[in-house]
């Protein structure tokens, strides 16, 4: 039994000392030293034992002998060997004694060394728990220092395009002082010319007093062509008044007629000029072409652009076309010499949306979300508003483009001063998809004689319906959608791309918008009033003529189709 326990605490220690704790190394020898002792002492037990044995074996030859022999010669001899044994007997009492003390000892050094063992252990324990704290904090730390990472690239990001910017405005600077230094020396020289021609004019007056009297002669003839050209300009008036009715819009009920398809891909966008003669069209094949209204057939056709269109826009004067596209920039051609005139590169992403102002300046909105101001004068950007969500759409909410309306990505619509780039006014909650189109009702006066007192931003959105606004209150004046209540397989409309438009009529009175299931809806208010059926794919884009009346028109993508719609007689 005794051994058994003992066998027991050496496998425990070899098990300790296997966990290789430094700590453990004295106790490890001092279990040696028992484990030594003991087989000692087992050792000395065994020889006492056999000492017992011989000297009862002695003690019985003893009393025999005494018994036969009680002079024999070899008793002296043998009590002496009885004497020896006996004192060797005390040694070795004595020597158990000794180790049976020393293994007391041990075993208290034991209990000792298994106390320190509890502590150590509970220390261990302790230490554990502090690791497994220290490395969920050590956690926590690196992810906070990854949002820390992301904000700081976010943040380098807008250095680099404001270092962008620089460089372009010291490139700018430098072209402006070449300029005026051409300026400085082209006064120079008219300065020069101006007193030759004041040399010139003095010698004219001498002349000019001898037609005086024939001036007053001829007094009244000029009177009678001034009243003429009045007449004349009155006349005009009133015709200009009579043509005004032209222009009211007339709801579109049935197909007119088709244009041939001069695209090579898919088209994106969809755009009218200011007299109602051009149509532009531009998608996946990077072509911008002009189409005749009139007939039908392409006029022109505009190259450049390096990859897709997604926005097109005359000017007011119908001289100039705008493209943007996916090649993150916006090109702008004369419509008479087909000639690219420019180039706006700087935004870093894809362009759904741009736009012409009556001050020679350009407006974009891009994925990179960002809108930029272009002077056409100077040729470069002249700001950049931040808009916090990649831009599908916009609109100038008055001629000079000083306030702009934008849709963006995270459903929001924003209005932003474009002189000092601030945010006016940020309407959420208006839709719960992405804004594809946005529209200023008086943003149409560059094409037609309509101006009404409230003026109204349209939003065609993914959630499937289009919300009317008041400029002046910023809320929903109504909203236009379409359901199928009867036909739960059956579309209605929903708007089938991320940049697809809708429009006013040119009196403001109908939206008309294209829907994926090939059709084209026409409310007035918020009451559907027309379905018009003749595509068979989805329509990305529908204008309005400015001269009014039911000439719509639509384009389908992948039909590569534009459709002209009429009314009934």
């Amino acid at each position: 039994m005794t051994i058994h326990w003992k066998t027991d605490f050496l496998n425990q220690l070899n098990n300790l000392k296997s966990t290789d704790y430094s700590y453990f190394d004295d106790l490890n020898n001092f279990s040696i030293q028992l484990a030594i002792s003991n087989q000692t002492n087992a050792f000395q037990q065994t020889e006492i034992q056999d000492l017992k044995t011989k000297n009862t074996d002695l003690l019985n030859q003893i009393n025999h002998l005494q018994e036969n022999i009680q002079d024999h010669p070899k008793q002296q001899e043998l009590l002496e060997q009885i004497n020896q044994l006996n004192s060797e007997q005390k040694d070795l009492y004595k020597s158990n004694a000794i180790n049976t003390q020393r293994i007391v000892n041990l075993m208290d050094q034991v209990q000792d060394y298994e106390k320190t063992i509890k502590d150590l252990t509970t220390e261990r324990d302790d230490l554990l728990k502090q690791n497994k704290t220290l490395t969920q904090k050590l956690a926590d730390t690196n992810e906070l220092i990854g949002e820390k990472d992301r904000v700081i690239q976010i943040l380098r990001d807008e250095l680099s395009t404001h270092q962008l910017e620089l460089v372009q405005r010291e490139e700018q600077l430098k072209d402006c002082q070449q300029k005026l230094k051409d300026i400085e020396k082209e006064n120079k020289d008219l300065v020069e010319r101006w007193i030759e021609e004041k040399e010139k004019v003095a010698k004219q007056m001498n002349q000019a007093n001898e037609y005086v009297e024939t001036a007053l002669k001829t007094k009244e003839s000029l009177s009678n062509r001034v009243f003429s050209i009045f007449r004349t300009n009155t006349e005009s008036q009133k015709s200009f008044e009579r043509t005004s009715d032209v222009h009211s819009s007339i709801l579109p009920t049935k197909f007119y007629k088709q244009f041939k398809n001069a695209h090579d891909d898919e088209i994106s966008a969809l755009a009218i000029n200011s007299d109602g003669s051009l149509l532009a069209s531009g998608g996946n094949d990077k072509k911008l072409i002009l189409h005749d209204i009139a007939s039908g057939s392409p006029k022109t056709v505009l190259t450049g652009s390096l990859q897709a269109i997604m926005s097109i826009c005359f000017n007011r004067f119908g001289d100039l076309v705008l493209a943007s596209s996916n090649d993150n920039s916006t090109k702008v051609w004369d419509i008479n010499s087909r000639r690219l005139l420019h180039t706006l590169t700087g935004h870093h992403s894809k362009i759904y949306a741009s736009k012409f102002t009556d001050t020679n300046s350009v407006i974009s909105g891009s994925h990179d979300r960002t809108i930029k101001i272009w002077d056409l004068t100077k040729g470069y950007c002249i700001k950049t508003i931040f808009t916090l969500s990649s831009c599908n759409d916009l609109s100038p909410m008055s001629a000079d483009g000083s306030l702009i309306a934008s849709g963006h990505l995270d459903n929001n619509l924003r209005i932003w001063d474009a002189k000092s780039g601030n945010n006016v006014r940020e309407i959420s909650g208006l839709h719960f998809g992405q804004i594809t189109c946005v529209q200023v009702s008086s943003g149409m006066l560059f094409y037609c004689i309509y101006s009404t007192d409230e003026q109204k931003i349209m939003t065609t959105s993914r959630d499937n319906t289009i919300k009317v606004v008041d400029i002046r209150m910023y809320n929903c004046l109504y909203t236009c959608r379409y359901i199928h209540l009867f036909n739960s397989s059956a579309a209605g409309f929903r708007p089938g791309s991320n940049f697809s438009k809708s429009c006013f009529s040119s009196d403001n009175q109908f939206i008309a918008s294209g829907s994926s299931d090939g059709k084209v809806y026409v409310w007035k208010d918020s009451k559907l009033v027309s379905t018009l059926s003749k595509h068979s794919s989805n329509i990305c884009g529908v204008v309005w003529s400015p001269l009014g009346g039911s000439n719509l028109f639509s384009v389908s993508d992948r039909e590569r189709a534009i459709v002209q719609w009429t009314h009934d007689d």
